[in-house]
């Protein structure tokens, strides 16, 4: 038995699951059923993110060297295909800005970044060594990310770097969006900041 850790959905009909036990499942019925497109029980996924009906990524972690993995399609979901980051950590999020710039985000303050859909990463300088927990982009430069300790941090250069934004709170942070300018953000213990 797995955990299912996040959940995307494209329309109506559609949407993709993804679970601890490495697998990936699409309902194309508004969920009335699901069916495996991807499985590797070396991995963990954590995240899944669409930029549109074809184009998905997915992330997580190798069960056991814990490095990061990346799984990308380009196709709906009928293959995914692993493109190596470099990264030895684990990815916990995900947001594709476009169908080529991609943000992972993970252990140890890591974000990589690929600007031509998995071919090549580069690792950002984030100034944090918390976990990273979620990441959202309001256009292709403008970006927030949350994590362990309450850490917030923003980026309006692309990801060039990374300001940290005083929350007040320690708790760590799962999830964030960013509605009409107004940053909301959840986490541990039922926090709710904005």
């Amino acid at each position: 038995t797995s955990d299912i850790k996040s959940i995307f959905v494209i329309t109506e009909q559609t949407a993709y699951i993804v679970t601890s036990s490495g697998s990936i499942y699409i309902t194309n019925n508004a969920g009335n059923n699901w069916t495996q497109v991807y499985s590797n029980s070396e991995y963990a996924l954590y995240n899944i993110d669409f930029f549109d009906s074809l184009n998905g990524t997915a992330v997580g972690e190798n069960i056991n060297t814990m490095a990061g993995i990346v799984l990308v399609t380009t196709d709906g979901g009928s293959t995914w295909v692993n493109k190596a980051s470099g990264s030895t950590l684990a990815f916990y999020a995900v947001n594709m800005v476009s169908a080529n710039i991609i943000y992972a985000t993970g252990s140890l303050g890591t974000i990589v970044k690929t600007s031509d859909g998995g071919v090549n990463w580069t690792a950002l300088t984030t100034g944090t060594f918390n976990e990273l927990r979620s990441i959202y982009f309001t256009d292709e430069n403008t970006g927030y990310v949350s994590g362990t300790a309450g850490t917030v941090i923003k980026t309006t250069n692309a990801g060039n770097s990374w300001v940290t934004l005083s929350t007040g709170n320690f708790n760590t942070l799962y999830n964030l969006k960013v509605v009409d300018n107004v940053i909301i953000t959840v986490g541990y213990y039922g926090t709710i900041l904005k």
